[in-house]
């Protein structure tokens, strides 16, 4: 849950953050949540705009009990404004999720 926090802390660096958006993401588990629910709504300053291809979700799975770490990284697609996890690497992430449990 705490790298949730981090990561939301670190994005509000870059963008803006309702407070009740905050609360909400905080009670969300990464491990159970619906990848086909992950989005951003990336809103810039006028000059300023990501790269194609370079939005990125990387996901890190460890099993301290059997000591095995996996991960992957997941390239966003970009409609307007809102990144997603494209639909074709979902199964792959949860997947993923699935080795948490």
């Amino acid at each position: 849950m705490r790298p949730l926090i981090l990561s939301t802390l670190l994005m509000s660096a870059c963008t803006r953050l309702v407070p009740s958006t905050v609360m909400r993401l905080n009670g969300l588990s990464p491990t159970t949540a619906d990848p086909a629910g992950f989005a951003i709504d990336l809103a810039l300053p006028d000059g300023l705009d990501v790269q194609p291809g370079s939005a990125q979700l990387m996901f890190t799975v460890t099993r301290s009990d059997i000591a095995r770490t996996r991960a992957g990284t997941f390239i966003l697609e970009r409609e307007g404004s809102v990144f997603r996890i494209a639909e074709g690497d979902l199964a792959e992430l949860r997947d993923l999720q699935a080795q948490t449990r």
